[in-house]
């Protein structure tokens, strides 16, 4: 019995041996998924909502009135009423083309007696040499009045012409014996204003605890 089992085994070993050769199939792993791309690829870029800026703000528009001035001009005669002939230009009070025009002496040297007063809202400053190389003022006063106009300084021997071209008033702070004498035998000795004589336009102080100019006021 234990011969035929021993050669049962054998019989089975050497059919095993020789059965054919059965190679195991290997296991496939899971197919991994791949992302599919899009086809196109969105460049455009977003649009930004732009900040609102604030509104400007416009300036008033001013009006301005053009005076309407003949191409020849006006004069030399026969000046329409309200035009000043010392300019040529509207006066704001016809009523003060009535009166004579007022030629004032101002201050110019020295230095520290600047700015003048007035001298803005004259119609015509004449400058011209006194001595030493100094200069003065005529100031014409005519179709605009002034407050206080100054420094106010003596006369000179040019005045004269002045005041006789303008047959004007003539308003001053003295003069040396021989030029005051002839002022006062002038032609136009009774429209000389001076100070404390009460004349009017009145001259008058300013600042007595300082430079105390003498000034007029043309009104």
């Amino acid at each position: 019995m234990l011969k035929r089992t021993i050669f049962f085994l054998i019989i089975l070993v050497t059919l095993a041996a020789c059965g054919p050769d059965i190679t195991p199939t290997p296991t496939l792993s899971p197919t991994q998924t791949i992302p599919v791309l899009p086809t196109a690829i969105s460049t455009s870029v977003p649009t930004q909502t732009p900040i609102p800026s604030a509104t400007p703000t416009l300036e008033p528009t001013i009006a301005t009135t053009v005076p309407t001035y003949p191409a020849a001009g006006y004069g030399p005669t026969n000046f329409p009423t309200g035009v000043d002939p010392l300019t040529g230009l509207a006066v704001s009070n016809p009523d003060l083309l009535n009166r004579r025009p007022i030629v004032i002496k101002v201050e110019n040297l020295p230095r520290d007696a600047r700015p003048q007063f007035g001298l803005s809202l004259a119609d015509i400053v004449y400058e011209y040499y006194t001595e030493l190389g100094g200069t003065r003022f005529a100031s014409v006063f005519y179709g605009q009045d002034a407050k206080e106009v100054g420094p106010v300084r003596s006369a000179r021997f040019f005045d004269f012409n002045a005041v006789q071209m303008y047959k004007g008033v003539f308003a001053f702070g003295y003069a040396y014996a021989d030029l005051f004498s002839a002022i006062m035998n002038s032609d136009f000795y009774n429209r000389v204003l001076l100070e404390g004589t009460g004349s009017s336009p009145a001259l008058f102080r300013v600042q007595p605890n300082g430079p105390n100019y003498l000034m007029v006021n043309t009104l």
